[in-house]
């Protein structure tokens, strides 16, 4: 089904795009004929399925530590997104059992207007989504004039 098809997709890393892709709905529907490509509803509820259980496996990897929060800005003419990233040490996680740094996307988030005021907003929300059982010790970002300027709202708010 689409569906398998799609959490298939996701569970191999290979992108989303490749379910839409006219030459491998062709090579399955010569499999398969009565094969269909996905609909765009179908590709959504999938993406939404694999963004929520990687986000508990995030959750579950990072119960109980400490974690720094990475912001990266990007700007297009829509406006800016802020994609927020958590990077921490982690147990057992490197070569011989060692301990290996870890990086997990969190989220991304479009920011209509580029005010330290709607950045510290976003930012905040993020360290009270993280609270459940996940410390934001510190943070890291470019030096931009907004993003210093953050830095003091976050502080106060």
């Amino acid at each position: 089904s689409s569906e398998k098809l799609m959490l298939w997709i996701a569970c191999e890393n290979k992108p989303l795009s490749t379910a839409t892709s006219d030459l491998f709905s062709d090579f399955l529907y010569d499999l398969y004929k009565s094969w269909k490509q996905p609909s765009y509803s179908t590709i959504k509820k999938v993406q939404h399925t694999v963004a929520t259980k990687m986000r508990d496996l995030i959750i579950n990897q990072l119960f109980n530590r400490e974690v720094c929060v990475i912001i990266d800005e990007m700007t297009n003419s829509v406006g800016s997104y802020l994609n927020f990233l958590v990077a921490c040490y982690l147990p057992n996680g490197g070569v011989n059992m060692s301990e290996a740094k870890g990086t997990f996307f969190w989220k991304t988030v479009l920011i209509q207007q580029h005010t330290a005021l709607n950045y510290s907003r976003v930012f905040v929300e993020i360290i009270h989504e993280l609270d459940a059982g996940i410390k934001v010790s510190s943070y890291a970002s470019d030096n931009c004039n907004t993003m210093i300027a953050t830095e003091s709202i976050v502080h106060s708010l």
